[in-house]
């Protein structure tokens, strides 16, 4: 029952010899475990598509340029304003200004506006008055002062197909649904129909420059109105600041 050992480490090397043996790997255990880390998901490209983006993100996508949105600016320090701040300051007024009080007198409604905090004297000091005042005597005014209805900085919720986000999407997965989310500056509601209106402060002098730039935001703010009101859109404007312009899309 014992066994002499005269040379231990011998003898551990003989039981190891002893012990080694194969086992044939399992097929089936193989094959499920070549499938998985194999795997490619088919719908792997919609997961590159974002479920949720702006009007201003595909304008940039498509044209590399902003639309102006309204942010909290801290701008009593500066001693110079850039033309984007300008810009949302302008955008600001349009969207609290009393049209017809500011038409009767300009001054005194900048004042109520600031009385009441929509504005300060900053933002006051650097809007351009002219170009208000070419606005305020507008045809495109009368029109608003002449509407059902106005619907100012109208936000809205829209789905589009996954083609007008990313132009490089395969066939298979072009007609993908993406939620947009937008910010119309104006809607003037008439008998017969919606009018757009987006208002800009590009420094721009040629209409078509525009009509590039901006006319496939327009295109999608008349996609969704179109399904948002029971009226039909029957017109998309945009009206120039610089050029005192109202262009037709």
């Amino acid at each position: 029952k014992y066994k002499i050992v005269d040379n231990i480490d011998k003898e551990n090397e003989e039981n190891k010899e002893e012990e080694k043996f194969t086992v044939k790997p399992n097929e089936d255990i193989l094959a499920k475990i070549k499938e998985k880390y194999e795997f490619v998901y088919e719908r792997e490209e919609v997961t590159k598509i974002p479920a949720k983006v702006t009007v201003t993100q595909i304008a940039k996508s498509k044209q590399e340029k902003n639309i102006f949105s309204l942010p909290k600016m801290k701008i009593e320090k500066q001693d110079k304003l850039t033309g984007a701040q300008k810009g949302d300051i302008l955008h600001k007024f349009m969207q609290y200004v009393d049209f017809e009080n500011a038409k009767n007198d300009l001054d005194l409604e900048l004042q109520r506006l600031q009385q009441q905090e929509f504005l300060t004297e900053k933002e006051i000091e650097n809007i351009n008055k002219k170009n208000v005042l070419k606005f305020l005597e507008s045809d495109l005014m009368q029109r608003m002062l002449n509407a059902q209805k106005l619907y100012r900085e109208y936000q809205f919720i829209y789905q589009i197909d996954a083609k007008e986000v990313n132009e490089e999407v395969s066939e298979q997965f072009e007609k993908e649904k993406v939620l947009i989310q937008g910010i119309a500056d104006l809607l003037i509601e008439e008998k017969d129909g919606i009018v757009i209106v987006d208002y800009k402060t590009d420094y721009i002098n040629n209409e078509q420059d525009f009509v590039d730039k901006y006319g496939k935001q327009l295109e999608i703010y008349k996609e969704a109105m179109d399904k948002y009101f029971d009226k039909p859109v029957k017109e998309c404007i945009i009206y120039s600041l610089h050029m005192g312009k109202a262009i037709k899309v």
